[in-house]
């Protein structure tokens, strides 16, 4: 798509998004707390950012740091630091991550930018994971404070977390897009995004795909704090394949500038983890066909049984590496695992992997959620 094709798109959307507003103004001397480069002549602020958010199922919190490491004209690269946590209480779990990221902004013209970030995430939700990212974004200023945004993300994560059945979120690859609009009146700030996301399919996992709309609000007028501290609120739903319904989504938060000097401002927050507000994104499996005559997924045999070797007396030892079949009656493996043939190898190629006394034992044999592979659990009284 050509330069003005972007721009029809983006005009479209933001028409879509937003009214327009015939008597509104920037705020003095072109200021917006949401541009990718500042005004000309003016250096990149330093903030902190306090964020809040969620959506129905869950709710979460983030603190993150920007500062510019080198500034030229027209150009600037900033560092990124971020702490986050997360809980999802249908699930009962919690998730917590760290990100470091760095950001290329590029002015084109007097009304055009571009940036550039890549990012690296690590956090631990049912298990350590990270991924890292690259993410392009573009804006064009129109008239009487009006912006235009677009953007994407492409996400890589560090492995395939999807082969351990027992997560239900973790980094996928995939990426996402967005197209927004941005309108200032005075202090005020309002944009509106669209959003697109797609999770691709892995051996394990279905594919994810959906959208959000948001509409953001920031309110700079804060005369105690520096120039470009303000407050931020958000509401938007969401839609995807495993939920297929509506989810409701939230933010509150504070950004807080460094500088009050009149030659620093603050610029755009980088948009990215655009589905979940995470790295960690839900995962659905899927439904595995175990092989006939065996124990279904997600279940599992639960068997009691002497061992009852008639030439041991109880009390004596059973020498390690004893094959378990020969300790048993006749048919006793037959009885215990029902007929199901991946049971029944299993325990007849079963042996104790360190000397036991002879006792009452019990014995599982487990598959995991997801799993058409067994495996053996078992517990032998010390006598």
């Amino acid at each position: 798509m050509g330069h003005w094709g972007i721009r029809r798109v983006l005009c479209a959307a933001g028409l879509a998004l937003l009214p327009a507003a015939a008597t509104a103004q920037t705020l003095p001397d072109g200021y917006s707390p949401e541009r990718l480069l500042p005004e000309k002549g003016q250096q990149v602020q330093s903030d902190i950012n306090l964020r809040g958010q969620g959506s129905d199922d869950e709710i979460g919190g983030s603190a993150f740091l920007r500062t510019p490491l080198w500034q030229g004209e027209s150009s600037y690269l900033m560092l990124q630091g971020e702490g986050s946590l997360h809980n999802e209480w249908d699930r009962g779990e919690t998730q917590w991550g760290g990100t470091l990221g760095l950001i290329w902004r590029q002015g084109l013209d007097l009304d055009d930018a571009v940036g550039l970030n890549a990012f690296v995430d690590l956090g631990e939700a049912q298990g350590f994971a990270g991924q890292g990212s690259v993410g392009l974004e573009y804006e064009h200023l129109g008239a009487r404070g009006t912006s235009y945004r677009a953007g994407s993300n492409l996400y890589l994560p560090f492995a395939d977390y999807t082969e351990d059945y027992d997560r239900g979120r973790a980094p996928r690859l995939g990426g996402d897009f967005y197209l927004g609009v941005g309108q200032d009146h005075g202090p005020h700030r309002v944009e509106g995004f669209l959003t697109g996301f797609h999770y691709l399919e892995t051996e394990a996992a279905k594919p994810l795909w959906g959208v959000t709309g948001q509409m953001e609000y920031r309110y700079a007028g804060l005369d105690f704090l520096p120039t470009g501290s303000h407050l931020y609120a958000s509401l938007g739903a969401r839609w995807d394949t495993i939920e297929d319904d509506i989810s409701p989504l939230f933010g509150v938060g504070i950004s807080i500038t460094f500088w009050d000097d009149g030659q620093h401002e603050r610029v755009a927050e980088v948009r990215r983890n655009l589905a979940y507000g995470s790295p960690f994104v839900p995962i659905d499996y899927k439904d595995q066909q175990c092989a006939a005559g065996d124990v279904p997924k997600e279940m599992a045999v639960n068997l009691s049984t002497y061992l009852t070797d008639g030439d041991m007396d109880f009390g004596e030892i059973f020498p390690g590496g004893t094959a378990v079949p020969g300790l048993l009656p006749p048919g006793a493996i037959d009885t215990m695992c029902q007929g199901y043939g991946d049971c029944l190898a299993a325990m007849n190629s079963l042996v104790l992997p360190q000397a036991y006394s002879e006792g009452l034992t019990t014995i599982h044999f487990v598959k995991a959620a997801g799993s058409c592979d067994g495996r053996i659990e078992f517990v032998v009284n010390s006598g």
